[in-house]
């Protein structure tokens, strides 16, 4: 049972990072102004930043891995760099 909760937080994990990687690349191809322009997108991007604010307060409590806020850091980060 162990094994099979370690293999679904692996899962989830590489789940979240290619997510995570897709948006970016995404944003990385866009200016603010553009992403401005579409109100869904921005409060998307703000719901993605949020979730993630909530993940690592979460995980300050939290003993074992995997810790899933790291697998959004970069698209945290550039969110944080267009706003």
């Amino acid at each position: 049972m162990r094994e099979m909760e370690n293999k679904y937080n692996i899962s989830l994990f590489d789940l979240l990072l290619s997510l995570s990687a897709r948006v970016n690349a995404t944003l990385r191809n866009r200016s603010f102004d553009q992403i401005r322009q579409n109100h869904s997108e921005i409060k998307f991007l703000m719901h993605v930043k949020k979730l993630h604010r909530k993940l690592r307060n979460f995980e300050e409590n939290k003993r074992l891995k995997p810790h899933f806020s790291q697998a959004v850091e970069r698209l945290s980060h550039r969110i944080s760099e267009l706003f």
